[in-house]
């Protein structure tokens, strides 16, 4: 729930000021090197809530089988929240996420790009048109098509009293999105942080919001990727207790979505053969380490990849202590 409060909390803010700094990350590859935009800070502020990006971090762990994760206790950004990954055509990892103080600016959706497996970063403003007059748009979750088109899921509110729900924007360079308009609403209800999964028989899309069943996520379907039409609200339970789901993806033998309890206390997984009914993996896949200084209150939103040597690259969200 914190994180759903959180996302409410977001979106009353639009973004303002100009330009930012250059960071001095510049990853490079087959001689192409990456300056960054910004210089992604360090330590927490104070924001419009207890809990929000404004305290959040970002740190990676990896795998070899998606299920055992280790820590590498790299920190890629702090002031970041609700992050999500894909290796585009290159082999670069991109990982999008909504930063927090991003130069001069504030409450913006941000990538940071990897030439190198995730050894270095540079961070990238991303720019998404046709929200003017609208709150900022924020939580991006992104899929890359075959066609090498980007296409990113954001929540905003269009200030028209219904509430906020999920957009879809694209672009073919992963930095310039274009708003295409509305995937997916709940008249009268609020939908927040969209997690999209394409399957062999279509797309999936779960939000969080103002569902009825505690700790529930918005479930809706989609032949095409782009208009998703309502099924109900999906429970994800882990030992009986409630979870969101941050990420899915394919994996061998079928689909992994990863979640974390209400509490935000352990990162979970669930597994499906079909995409269509889902179980609880045994075990967590991360819980809080209070003994590394590095991270506070729990650990969630975990964004996963699997990297073309078979491994589990995941990107996490914790608060800085």
């Amino acid at each position: 729930m914190l994180r759903w409060i959180a996302s409410l909390a977001v979106l009353i803010l639009a973004g303002c000021g100009g330009g930012g700094g250059t960071g001095d990350e510049s990853p490079s590859s087959g001689g192409t090197t990456l300056t960054s935009d910004f210089t992604p800070p360090t330590g927490k502020v104070a924001g419009p809530a207890d809990h929000g990006p404004w305290s959040n971090r970002l740190m990676v762990a990896t795998s070899p089988d998606g299920l055992n994760f280790t820590r590498t206790y790299e920190v890629i950004s702090d002031q970041a929240d609700v992050p999500d990954l894909v290796i585009d055509s290159q082999g670069w990892l991109r990982l999008y996420y909504l930063g927090w103080t991003v130069g001069t600016e504030n409450n913006k959706v941000v990538v940071a790009i990897s030439t190198d497996g995730g050894g270095t970063w540079a961070y990238k403003r991303v720019n998404l048109s046709g929200f003017t007059g609208m709150s900022s748009p924020v939580d991006p979750d992104v899929q890359l098509l075959s066609s090498g088109t980007f296409r990113m899921f954001v929540t905003s509110d269009p200030n028209d009293g219904a509430g906020p729900r999920t957009y879809l924007a694209e672009g073919t360079d992963g930095i310039n999105f274009s708003k295409v308009g509305v995937a997916f609403s709940v008249p009268g209800k609020a939908v927040l942080d969209p997690t999209t999964l394409q399957t062999g028989a279509g797309w999936h899309l779960f939000a969080g919001g103002s569902v009825s069943a505690p700790g529930a996520n918005w479930h809706a379907t989609s032949a095409d990727g782009k208009n998703f039409a309502y099924v109900g609200e999906q429970s994800f339970t882990y030992v009986g207790t409630p979870c969101a789901v941050s990420n899915g993806l394919a994996v061998p033998g079928g689909y992994r979505f990863y979640g974390f309890t209400q509490a935000a206390s352990s990162i979970v997984s669930f597994f499906s053969a079909d995409g269509e009914t889902w179980t609880s993996e045994p075990g967590t896949r991360l819980t809080l380490d209070t003994a590394s200084g590095l991270e506070a209150h729990g650990v969630k939103d975990a964004a996963v990849i699997r990297l073309a040597n078979g491994t589990y690259l995941m990107v996490y969200v914790t608060e800085i202590p």
